[in-house]
């Protein structure tokens, strides 16, 4: 069955806008009635955070208006985006997802011989986070995990998984942020992370669409790490984590975390200030 409802952006009056459209059953045409004029259509979207595409791009759309009508469909509005919302998340809720992090590491490394392959531990990884929910001083922290089929997703960037952070204020004030990792298995941590096989080229690649692009080493010590441009002190996932809600580290552009939605797999760390 396809889909029941999409999102329709429009540039009515210069300004994007969206409208959602549903279709009854999720059977059948889309209703043909549009909100604005047909001629201001933008784009077409469908999907859910994960596995989200693009229907129809028409003439109007440049590659910014649709990674907006993209982030509408989502239900993040561009126009309310401040990358000073980051500082707004207390210290004590970053040191509690921290530690959640950690833990979830730790548990991979301490069953290290158990996983095949890196693709593994990072399934393994993220699903040990999926659901976990920190609530501290006003603020509560969500973790989701969703992981798709392989087939045409991971070609795109390179990358085995996207880290996504989403903060949003009691205000609507709100920020998004992305990381993209490449793992390794490798029974110790590497002295020279570049020679670990091909990592030194899939880092560099990724780093041709974003510079917050990192190997990601899992080991039976622990889940390290690497690549060139780390803040100093971050060596493990949970200080990589830690140092992007602190607003070090992470790629803030909107086009970046809508390439990354349809990753193989994708981990978004929703942290919300309580009405």
């Amino acid at each position: 069955m396809g889909a029941k409802t999409r999102t329709q952006t429009y540039l009515h009056r210069g300004r994007l806008v969206a409208a959602a459209v549903q279709r009854p059953s999720g059977l059948g045409p889309w209703p043909k009635a549009h909100p604005y004029p047909a001629d201001e259509l933008v784009a077409v979207i469908e999907g859910r955070l994960g596995d989200t595409y693009v229907v129809t791009r028409t003439g109007l759309a440049t590659d910014a208006l649709v990674a907006d009508s993209v982030l509408l469909h989502l239900g993040r509005d561009p126009a309310s985006f401040d990358s000073q919302t980051w500082q707004r998340i207390p210290t004590t809720l970053i040191r509690r997802i921290g530690r959640e992090v950690a833990e979830a590491a730790n548990a991979v490394a301490d069953c290290w011989s158990q996983y095949a392959n890196e693709e593994a531990c990072t399934g393994a990884l993220f699903s040990k986070l999926r659901g976990s929910r920190i609530d501290t001083n006003g603020w509560r922290a969500d973790i989701e995990f969703v992981e798709f089929s392989k087939q045409t997703k991971e070609p795109e960037t390179g990358a085995d998984a996207a880290l996504l952070l989403d903060v949003l204020a009691r205000d609507g004030d709100r920020a998004v942020k992305t990381i993209w990792l490449q793992a390794k298995k490798h029974p110790l941590k590497p002295g020279n992370w570049r020679t670990l096989p091909r990592l030194d080229v899939q880092v560099a690649d990724m780093r041709k669409l974003t510079p917050a692009s990192y190997g990601l080493i899992y080991t039976p010590d622990g889940v390290w790490v690497v690549g060139p441009d780390l803040p100093p002190g971050v060596s493990k996932l949970d200080d990589l984590v830690q140092a992007s809600l602190e607003c070090t580290v992470g790629d803030h552009r909107t086009g970046v975390y809508v390439q990354s939605v349809n990753r193989v797999r994708a981990s978004t760390i929703f942290v919300t200030e309580k009405a």
